[in-house]
């Protein structure tokens, strides 16, 4: 009796271990599919505009802007909320989000955003809640051209 009891948990290690090396190597191939053949035009430095009360935006070397709004306000945890980019001066291939926490790790939260009118892409997201009262967040905003991608982080602060 003793033996099956051993066997059937090393079969539940054996499928817990399998799925947890699918879901890494998933993952890894997202990760590395976002920036598979783009190469980085521009990688823009943030500001300090609060997305908590309005749209910022960020502007391009050599022109234009990228512009992220995030509603409603103030951006909630755990309830899904709607993502607006807007582009300017750039004829983009797809626009992809990805909300990265700035002092812990809070797992992979990537969005797609759709096409809604010209130079405009929406999409919706929802961000996990953390064990601190506040959490500082890092939306970055990946534009895909065909001369390649620009890289436009915004950073903003949420509250329990």
């Amino acid at each position: 009796m003793k033996l099956k009891a051993i066997m059937k948990n090393n079969a539940l290690m054996i499928a817990a271990s399998v799925i947890l090396a699918i879901t890494l190597a998933y993952s890894v191939f997202y990760k590395l599919e976002l920036t598979k053949n783009e190469t980085i035009i521009a990688q823009i430095e943030p500001d300090n505009c609060d997305l908590q009360k309005h749209a910022c935006s960020l502007a391009i070397p050599g022109g234009g802007k990228i512009t992220l709004s995030i509603t409603p306000r103030p951006i909630p945890l755990l309830t899904k909320f709607d993502i607006t980019v807007d582009i300017e001066s750039i004829e983009a291939n797809g626009i992809t989000i990805d909300f990265q926490g700035t002092t812990m790790n809070m797992g992979l939260n990537r969005v797609d955003l759709k096409p809604h009118t010209n130079n405009r892409y929406k999409g919706n997201g929802v961000l996990p809640v953390c064990i601190l009262n506040s959490m500082e967040w890092k939306a970055l905003v990946y534009v895909k051209t065909d001369a390649g991608m620009y890289v436009a982080p915004f950073i903003f602060v949420t509250h329990k």
